[in-house]
């Protein structure tokens, strides 16, 4: 999950965290570096999801289309089992 740096120093000034670790000053450089060690990352199956703009919902609709692909056909069936999510992207057909 990515977001602007504005959008981190206004989520920080809404919510601000008793003991947070991350200054504002400090935002663009903890972005920075967080970049290149994803981009580094030996995981290759990576999701990019933008959240500056974006509702909760909004981000978690984003995230059940981009994640559809990596499905296995069992990963689907124990979603629809559990009863969540058993519908649209995740009805048990396919891989």
């Amino acid at each position: 999950m990515k977001a602007s740096p504005e959008a981190i120093a206004e989520r920080m000034a809404e919510s601000p965290l008793e003991y947070g670790v991350v200054s504002r000053a400090d935002i663009e450089l903890v972005l920075r570096r967080f970049e290149e060690e994803y981009e580094m990352s030996q995981i290759r199956n990576k999701l990019d999801l933008e959240t500056s703009d974006v509702t909760v919902e909004e981000t978690l609709a984003e995230f059940l289309v981009k994640v559809e692909p990596y499905l296995s056909r069992a990963d689907r069936i124990r979603l629809v089992d559990r009863g969540g999510l058993g519908t649209g992207p995740w009805r048990a057909t396919g891989h």
